[in-house]
């Protein structure tokens, strides 16, 4: 004879088992594509933002000083912002004739390095090599919100 209440416990127990499964697959399902969705709308939106993105380097010049036994080079330059956003640039590489790169890690904005659109600013920026030596070809000035957006100039003057 087959008894009753041992048989249906396990099949109870098997299908809440199954359906507490399916509930949680539901939710971790739901979450993921709410999770992807929003992330591909952020990647858009910054994508969008980069198009409107522009710069224009109008000048620069590179003067020659010494402190103590070291050589400097300090170059004045003039940044226009021609996009629709704020440009923020914390970089600037300048690049020598001889192969050389240097980098200094401020635009030399005063305040911020945010340039607003339509605003045009002067910037003082100051590398460690001699620049009537090692004669600059170009600077350049990489977006900090646009990885791929880089302002170049390549007709410094040296004083």
């Amino acid at each position: 004879m087959i008894n009753l209440k041992k048989s249906v416990s396990p099949l109870i127990a098997t299908i809440v088992l199954i359906s507490f499964t399916i509930a949680i697959g539901s939710l971790v399902i739901n979450w993921g594509k709410q999770f992807i969705t929003a992330q591909t709308q952020a990647l858009e939106q910054a994508g969008v933002e980069c198009t409107k993105e522009n710069a224009q380097i109008i000048k620069a010049v590179a003067k020659v000083f010494t402190q103590g036994k070291n050589v400097y080079t300090n170059v004045t330059l003039s940044i226009r912002n021609t996009g629709s956003v704020p440009l923020e640039a914390e970089v600037v590489n300048i690049y020598t004739e001889s192969g050389q790169v240097y980098t200094n890690q401020s635009l030399g904005f005063t305040g911020n390095n945010k340039l607003e659109p339509g605003v045009a600013k002067s910037a003082s920026v100051v590398f460690k090599f001699n620049a009537s030596k090692d004669k600059p070809s170009f600077l350049e000035i990489p977006s900090k919100n646009c990885p791929n957006n880089i302002y170049y100039y390549s007709a410094i003057e040296v004083k």
